[in-house]
This record gives C-alpha cells, sequence and structure tokens, in this order.
C-alpha cells in the first residue's frame, strides 16, 4: 500500500505529464493558429548576414543611435556578430568619475598632556618641599537666639 506522501507526488507527477502531453500536441496547431505559414510573412522570415549588415553599416554611417540601441537589446549577440563583421567597434565603456572626496572630520582639540610623574622624596631627585600645614579649623558663629535641644 503506497504512503500518504507517496500517492500525491505520484499524482501530481501524472498531472504534470498528462499537461505536458496536451499542450505538446497543440503546439504545432497553436504555431500556425498565432504565427500563420511563417515562409510567406516577411518579418518572421530569416534575413541574410549581408542584409543586416549593410542596415547595421547604414544606421552607423548615418549614426542613428536609436535604432542600433533597440537591435542591440532586441537581439545582442546578433548585434554583436554584426557589428563585428562589419568592423564597427563597441567603444570601451567609460570610467565612472570618482565621486568628489569627502572633507576629512574635523580634528577634536589636542589634549593636553599629562605632566610627567613627579619623583619621589629622597629617592634619586631633589627633595620636594614640604607640605603646608593644615588650617586650624574653626566652627561659625551662632548668629540669633540660642534655643536648647530637648
Amino acid at each position: 500500500m503506497p504512503s500518504a506522501r507517496a500517492r500525491p507526488q505520484s499524482e501530481i507527477l501524472q498531472l504534470q505529464q498528462e499537461v505536458f502531453d496536451e499542450v505538446q500536441g497543440d503546439t504545432e496547431h497553436l504555431s500556425q493558429a498565432i504565427f500563420g505559414d511563417v515562409d510567406n510573412q516577411p518579418d518572421l522570415g530569416s534575413v541574410s548576414n549581408e542584409r543586416i549588415d549593410d542596415i547595421y553599416r547604414q544606421a552607423y554611417q548615418r549614426g542613428d543611435r536609436d535604432f542600433l540601441q533597440r537591435e542591440a537589446r532586441r537581439d545582442p549577440e546578433q548585434f554583436l556578430r554584426a557589428s563585428e563583421r562589419i568592423g564597427a567597434r563597441v567603444p570601451p565603456p567609460q570610467p565612472t568619475p570618482a565621486p568628489p572626496a569627502m572633507p576629512a572630520p574635523p580634528m577634536p582639540p589636542a589634549m593636553p598632556m599629562p605632566a610627567p610623574p613627579m619623583p619621589m622624596p629622597g629617592v634619586g631627585g631633589p627633595a620636594l618641599p614640604a607640605p603646608p600645614p593644615p588650617m586650624p579649623v574653626v566652627p561659625a558663629p551662632v548668629v540669633g537666639p540660642q534655643v536648647p535641644l530637648a
């Protein structure tokens, strides 16, 4: 008994094959209905390389850039082959100009250099002066009536 997962997969493959067969059987009929008899329609027939070369050569000579650009977009491979056959060279791509350089951000103000360390008293240098004596602490005068605290 096939698993539940295998069964839908095979149904999908069967459906795809049926659709493919249906389309494959109708392609010739559809192409005739859409395009008609290709051999009797000059816009769908083949054009010789000589004729294409003449058309492109004339477009180059008259400077018809719009036509040449449309042809290059329509069929790039044909355009390049024909251009090469007639000796027209695609100009090399122009180098893109470099964007203007951004000005450098302003430098922050210079930080002052720390003072060199002071030599320790009595170790290899002149003796440091003694620190000044501490100031005496004098209580602030009391202003106003004194109220005893309870």
